[in-house]
């Protein structure tokens, strides 16, 4: 696309996309415009005059409507080119991400469908990952992992030990020993253990993975 508003190639794959006959698309940019939602529209003009300004590449997601009325994700990538007449160009690609938009939408809606049935169990709810290098790391634990141990599941999703650190020393390395072994042979772990909340105050967790 150029600053004179004209298209002068247009793949047909593009052009399947939108649901248009490329030489129509060609023949009459705004039918590309009106195509674009319109919140999407003027993010995506921003960005085109921005590049004029400065000649940078372009990269930006934006969604439209199809001809069949189907809203789909595009994500562009141009470089901006100014030709020997002092008009500007855009050359790049746009690829339909549609599916791998729905697919991250079905992944966050997954996990808080995860979030909220892990915060109504009368319990702490936790995933515990030890990589191929042997570092443990808990990517996923409930919130009332505040209420037990009185620290925030950020900070212990950041550092293991502050829940190994309140086990005594020999029931620490042991429950490190059960893990590993459970990683060699995926057997499940059912243990009790005792952890010190305080100077004269413990909690006796049932610990099954």
């Amino acid at each position: 696309m150029c600053s004179s508003d004209l298209i002068p190639f247009l793949s047909r794959g593009l052009a399947s996309i939108y649901g248009v006959e490329a030489e129509a698309l060609q023949e009459n940019e705004s039918i590309v415009w009106r195509m674009i939602l319109p919140q999407d529209a003027a993010l995506l003009r921003s960005r085109i005059a921005d590049s004029m300004r400065t000649l940078e590449p372009v990269e930006v997601e934006y969604r439209i409507r199809t001809v069949g009325g189907e809203v789909r994700w595009l994500q562009a990538r141009v470089s901006t080119h100014r030709q020997d007449d002092g008009s500007i160009c855009w050359r790049g690609v746009a690829v339909d991400v549609t599916q791998q938009k729905r697919a991250a939408e079905a992944l966050r809606a997954s996990e808080e469908r995860l979030r909220r049935m892990a915060e109504s169990i009368p319990g702490v709810v936790f995933q515990f990952r030890i990589d191929h290098d042997g570092v443990e790391s808990i990517p996923f634990i409930s919130s009332r992992v505040a209420s037990l141990l009185g620290v925030r599941p950020e900070e212990l999703s950041a550092a293991t030990t502050l829940f190994f650190d309140r086990l005594s020393p020999a029931e620490a390395a042991e429950l490190h020993r059960l893990f590993q072994e459970s990683k060699r042979t995926l057997a499940s772990i059912d243990e009790e253990r005792a952890l010190q909340l305080g100077p004269d105050q413990a909690a006796w967790v049932r610990i099954i993975a």
